[in-house]
């Protein structure tokens, strides 16, 4: 039974080479544009994860001086100094959570199809009727 299916298909293909061409481009594009997407957004979080990071470091660091400034100094280990260790661990974790929490949106939104996204939250023109306006928000339709 398959044989006579991919004998079929390969008989169409050959037939009609203009639309197995563009049904295989078609394909392609679709997948290079997901691509691009999901690199793009990937890439923006990792850019914020990174200016987050920058501040934090620079944060953990002043307020453990003020707290040493504080007499808050429990192991008595002198001047101040910032531990590499903990400098890694704290941009280890910065940049791999942020960039791993957001590839939840990003493989959602890559299982839905485009006639089912513009179903359910529609093209976006003025005349349609928002998210807001008559659909249930917080308890019955206003």
């Amino acid at each position: 039974m398959l044989l006579v299916i991919g004998l079929h298909v390969w008989r169409d293909m050959a037939q009609h080479k203009a639309r197995t061409l563009r049904a295989v481009l078609s394909i392609a594009v679709g997948v290079f544009a997901l691509g691009q997407v999901v690199r793009l957004y990937l890439a923006y979080a990792l850019a914020c994860a990174a200016w987050a990071l920058l501040l934090a470091v620079r944060l953990a660091a002043l307020c453990a001086h003020w707290m040493l400034d504080l007499g808050f100094n429990l192991a008595a280990a002198g001047a101040f100094q910032v531990s590499p260790v903990a400098a890694l661990v704290q941009a280890a974790v910065g940049l791999i959570v942020p960039v791993r929490a957001a590839l939840v949106p990003v493989f959602g939104g890559a299982r839905v199809s485009p006639p089912l996204a513009i179903s359910r939250r529609g093209t976006g023109n003025s005349a349609e009727r928002g998210w807001r306006d008559g659909r249930r928000w917080f308890g019955r339709n206003r």
